[in-house]
């Protein structure tokens, strides 16, 4: 590669970069670059670069490059490898010329702890059918579910988080608070929930477990809750009104209904 000539200007030159952005690329980032500023001249004549490292921006710089692609999307980022080739004509005929170029390897590390907001809240929810008539008398309702808690070392971070139920949108007054949880299956009650006075009559009946996040904290794990043997039992009574059915008795045209035997 070469020129054959002095550099006037900015020269010839590649610059090597690594840029980190967003997904849809709106917010991009150098954050490791090398320029050459000599390779090419001709006295003396360089025309070789040895390995050479590309300059990395600080450690804070990174810090905020990255913070501000991944508030755009928490999990994914892009990272873009590149070179810019730049010549500049000394004289109408100069010719510049590249053999190879390459970019050996790339190494970006960096650990993380995600920023848990207070409020934040996940549910399991469930849509069933509806109990309908004027008859129906809803007697008992209990809901019950088990759930466990793979890790307990955060709850004490967040000691106001808990698992709410909801039915048909209000929200049961009993709630479990995540720091009670344990590493193996429980019942959310021994016994379950009674949440008779939520269930309404004539609409679909909803049901969703949330679990609510009530304090703000940083996490650096994965947490897995999980919930099992979900089952809502209502008992209620349908009522019947009995009709009172009126039967006639004629025997050759005589009117036998009130008599209490009649012999044939």
């Amino acid at each position: 590669l070469g020129t054959n000539t002095t550099q006037y200007a900015t020269g010839d030159y590649v610059r090597f970069y690594v840029l980190i952005s967003d997904l849809p690329k709106n917010n991009i980032h150098e954050i490791g670059k090398y320029q050459t500023t000599n390779l090419g001249q001709d006295s003396p004549e360089i025309s070789t670069l040895s390995d050479t490292l590309m300059i990395p921006v600080t450690e804070q710089t990174l810090i905020f490059y990255l913070t501000s692609v991944l508030n755009e999307d928490n999990y994914n980022f892009t990272v873009a490898i590149g070179m810019r080739i730049w010549c500049e004509d000394n004289f109408p005929q100069d010719s510049d010329w590249w053999k190879l170029l390459i970019i050996k390897s790339i190494n970006l590390t960096f650990s993380y702890e995600k920023k848990i907001d207070q409020s934040t809240s996940i549910s399991w929810n469930q849509i069933g059918n509806k109990l309908a008539g004027a008859n129906i008398d809803i007697e008992n309702a209990t809901l019950n579910f088990k759930y466990i808690i793979d890790q307990k070392n955060w709850t004490s971070s967040s000691p106001n988080s808990e698992i709410r139920v909801y039915i048909n949108n209000r929200v049961h007054t009993e709630t479990v608070k995540l720091s009670k949880a344990k590493e193996t299956f429980q019942d959310i009650k021994v016994g379950g929930f009674d949440v008779t006075s939520l269930i309404l009559k004539d609409v679909n009946i909803s049901v969703s477990i949330q679990v609510y996040l009530a304090d703000t904290f940083t996490l650096n794990q994965t947490i897995t809750i999980s919930i099992d043997n979900a089952s809502l039992l209502i008992s209620y009574v349908d009522n019947i009104v009995e009709t009172e059915t009126k039967l006639d008795l004629f025997l050759e045209g005589i009117n036998k209904t009130l008599e209490r035997s009649i012999e044939v």
